[in-house]
C-alpha cells in the first residue's frame, strides 16, 4: 500500500477543551478522509515549553517533525470548523508556497500589533518586515517549510501572541514564497466580514472570543448550518452573547493565553 503522503493536524492539549473538541475534531477528520489525508491530532506539549507557562502554544512547532514525516501537511487550530463544501487545500496552494490568512489584508494592523512586530524585530536578529502579519490558526505548509517551524531553546516569542509572532518572523527570515489565504478559509469574526460570506465560507475560526462563549457559539452555528438557520452577525455577537449568559457582554469575559494550569497541564519549565 502506498504511503499517504499528505496530513491534517490539529492540537489539542490538556482537558480544558474537550467539549469544543468533540464538536470541532470530527469534522477536520471528515476532511481528512475526504482529501485522502492522514489525520493526526497533537495531545502532548512534549519539552517545548522553554521555561514559560504557555507550552501548549508551543506545541505548533511540533509541525516540524511532521515536515520531515509527510510531503505536506494542513494546520488547523482546534477552534475551526470545517464545512462539508471545504476543497482540498492541497488542490488550491501550490506545494512550493507557505499559505496563511493575512490579517494585515483585512486591515487589522493596529498599534498593538504594530508594538508587537517592533519589539520581536528589535529582540532578533533583522529581517526586512514589511508589517504583514498573519494568523497561525490555519495553515499550509510542504517539507520545504518545515523550518517555519523551527524553535531554537530558550528562544523567546512575540509578548502577545507567542508562538505566532515567532512563526511570521521565520516564514520571513527563511524567504519562503507566500500564499495569502482567502478570508473563506480562515474566516474570524474580528475580521468584519459581512454575515451572508460566513456562511458561504469553508473554514471558521472562533479566534479571540473567550473559551465560554466559543463553545456555545460553535454549537449555535453548527446547529445553524444543518438546520439553515440564521447565523449569528458579527455585530450582532454581543446579543448572542447577553441571551446566553444573563446580560453580559463580550467586555466581561477576559480574554487571555491559556496558562498550561489552567488547561489541567503542570507547567514544564526548564
Amino acid at each position: 500500500m502506498e504511503a499517504i503522503k499528505n496530513a491534517v493536524i490539529t492540537i489539542n492539549i490538556g482537558n480544558k477543551f474537550h467539549k469544543m473538541a468533540e464538536m470541532t475534531i470530527p469534522l477536520m477528520k471528515e476532511y481528512a478522509d475526504r482529501i485522502g489525508a492522514s489525520f493526526i491530532e497533537i495531545n502532548e506539549a512534549s519539552n517545548l515549553s522553554y521555561g514559560t507557562e504557555y507550552s501548549a502554544y508551543w506545541a505548533k512547532f511540533e509541525l516540524y517533525k511532521y515536515l520531515e514525516k509527510y510531503e505536506r501537511i494542513i494546520y488547523l487550530d482546534l477552534d475551526v470548523i470545517v464545512r462539508p463544501h471545504c476543497p482540498s487545500l492541497f488542490e488550491i496552494v501550490p506545494e512550493s508556497k507557505f499559505a496563511a490568512l493575512y490579517e494585515t489584508d483585512y486591515q487589522r494592523m493596529n498599534s498593538s500589533l504594530e508594538e508587537e512586530i517592533e519589539e520581536f524585530k528589535s529582540e532578533n536578529s533583522y529581517v526586512d518586515w514589511n508589517g504583514d502579519y498573519f494568523n497561525v490558526g490555519v495553515m499550509v505548509a510542504s517539507k520545504q517549510h518545515k523550518n517555519a517551524f523551527l524553535m531554537e531553546l530558550n528562544q523567546k516569542g512575540g509578548n502577545r501572541y507567542p508562538e505566532q509572532t515567532l512563526i511570521n518572523y521565520n516564514v520571513i527570515k527563511q524567504g519562503y514564497e507566500t500564499y495569502h489565504l482567502p478570508y473563506t478559509f480562515n474566516h474570524m469574526y474580528f475580521l468584519f466580514i459581512e454575515n451572508h460570506k460566513r456562511n458561504e465560507s469553508s473554514i471558521i475560526h472562533y479566534a479571540a472570543i473567550p473559551q465560554e462563549v466559543r463553545e456555545k457559539l460553535i454549537a449555535y452555528d453548527l446547529k445553524c448550518f444543518n438546520e439553515g438557520l440564521p447565523l449569528v452577525t458579527e455585530t450582532g455577537l454581543n446579543d448572542f452573547i447577553s441571551q446566553n449568559f444573563d446580560g453580559k457582554s463580550i467586555v466581561d469575559f477576559a480574554y487571555a493565553l491559556q496558562k498550561d494550569s489552567e488547561i489541567g497541564l503542570e507547567t514544564q519549565a526548564n
